[in-house]
């Protein structure tokens, strides 16, 4: 059975469970909801060099963890303290080999972070725009966000070599 059959059925039994109640008219359903989500959200041919690498994954879920954590913390001392120490910015953190599906997670990643999201990027060069409320150290900021990429890298089991870039959308310079 092929992965894309494999995951039709999948989405089909999740769709009836969902539903609760299993009739002809729900399996239907079901079955065309999962061609349109195969058909539509399928990765691209490049992306499949990827692997899932449980334990990276684990490394990366771990560290997402905690930068979650941290900035909540940040984020509860300033709500609880009369002095505001928030200095917003916006800052360009080039990103090195990322696909679109690394982009894709490292973008989120960072928006899901309590005092920072992820207002564009750039395909060519690869290149994350980033505003944060507390932007005290920069050169931190991408160093954090160049660990989330190095760790979702690995939890996709990146094979190390270069991903092309990005062409040029239209209207880009040269």
């Amino acid at each position: 059975m092929t992965k894309r059959a494999a995951l039709g059925a999948w989405l089909t039994v999740l769709w009836l469970t969902l539903w609760g109640d299993v009739t002809a008219a729900n399996a239907l359903s079901g079955v065309v909801v999962a061609l349109v989500v195969i058909l539509f959200a399928w990765p691209p041919a490049e992306e499949h060099r990827y692997r899932f690498r449980p334990l990276a994954t684990l490394a990366f879920v771990c560290y997402f963890g905690w930068k979650l954590v941290e900035a909540n913390l940040v984020l509860a001392r300033e709500v609880l303290t009369r002095r505001d120490t928030t200095r917003t910015g916006i800052i360009a953190v080039p990103l090195d080999h990322a696909s679109d599906l690394v982009v894709t997670i490292v973008a989120n990643a960072v928006s899901l972070t309590p005092g920072t999201i992820t207002l564009d990027t750039s395909p060519h060069p690869r290149i994350l725009y980033v505003h944060v409320l507390h932007l005290h150290d920069a050169e931190r900021v991408r160093r954090d966000i160049h660990r989330l990429e190095h760790l979702a890298r690995r939890a996709l089991g990146f094979d190390g070599r270069a991903v092309p870039p990005a062409a040029p959308g239209p209207g880009a310079g040269p």
